[in-house]
């Protein structure tokens, strides 16, 4: 808190709803107003800053109303991101994805530069239940032929449970033309290129990711294996492509491609933990388990 300035404590002391409400606009000072406010009880008010003209406010408020057991605020924010996906704009509408599943790669960005690209893409647990999202999410990937809008919501469906062939092949084409488009920018000056490279790196494996729950499905099993030879998602910039297409196929656990993985392993040249874990676990633990989480 600044050293001059409102006196938050003093604030909620009275009840002062109106002047904590006012400081939400307020960066330096919102997280704050936020708690007194959750303390105050004054869950209408937040809920209605949900329509708020600042970014900044919408996303905090959303990440603290998630996190509360009430009806009123559950109503408010599944109302305000699903009116942000279906009227939203494309940063709206990322910003409500992100919210929604929480696999954003803002901890990377923020590190990188601070500015409301990076606070749009804030990345929280995911609490919410994806279920109330699913035609709103399937509205934005009907209605868009790709970027990054569409990937964030197609990735959200696996997330939900969507292992249907519509979302593996938009998933396969939407990845791929989104990278290609991210390695013009990373030509570009910086921070912008830094920041293509930071989304193309973490969508090349929330990808992969993603496609190993497909398990049983040939063309999720083709597509990991291109990825890992370099046809598919395929800069030669984004770092760590074939060691996330080996954890995915491990946990694809198809026995077409053991033989190989037992190979590579053999030589070096990838983790034992493919093969120990092999169909056994999913992605994120046989990546956790290989040392590289």
């Amino acid at each position: 808190m600044p050293l001059f300035g409102p006196n938050i404590n003093k604030m909620k002391e009275k009840g002062d709803v109106e002047g904590l409400s006012k400081l939400l606009n307020d960066s330096k000072m919102r997280t704050e107003a936020i708690k007194a406010l959750i303390e105050l009880g004054s869950i209408e008010r937040l809920s209605e800053a949900l329509n708020s003209k600042n970014a900044g406010v919408r996303v905090q408020v959303a990440e603290a109303l998630k996190d509360i057991s009430n009806p009123v605020a559950t109503d408010a924010l599944n109302k305000a991101l699903i009116s942000a996906l279906k009227f939203g704009e494309m940063e709206e509408e990322v910003e409500a994805i992100t919210l929604i599943q929480g696999r954003g790669p803002e901890h990377f960005l923020s590190a990188v530069v601070a500015n409301e690209t990076a606070q749009a893409l804030k990345s929280v647990s995911r609490k919410l239940s994806l279920d109330t999202f699913r035609d709103a999410l399937l509205g934005v990937v009907q209605q868009r032929k790709e970027g990054a809008t569409v990937w964030y919501a197609l990735i959200a469906l696996v997330e939900l449970g969507d292992r249907g062939d519509e979302v593996l092949n938009r998933l396969a084409e939407s990845s791929h033309a989104y990278i290609n488009a991210l390695e013009t920018t990373m030509d570009g000056p910086a921070p912008s290129a830094l920041i293509a490279w930071v989304v193309g790196t973490h969508v090349c494996e929330e990808t992969l990711r993603a496609l190993s729950h497909f398990r049983g499905s040939s063309k999720a099993l083709d597509v990991i294996a291109k990825a890992y030879e370099g046809s598919y998602l395929s800069s030669p910039r984004i770092t760590g492509r074939q060691e996330h297409a080996l954890y995915a196929l491990a946990a694809l656990g198809d026995p077409s491609c053991k033989e190989r993985l037992e190979y590579l392993v053999s030589h070096g040249k990838a983790p034992n933990v493919v093969i120990e874990l092999f169909g056994r676990a999913g992605y994120d633990e046989i990546k956790a388990r290989s040392g590289k989480a």
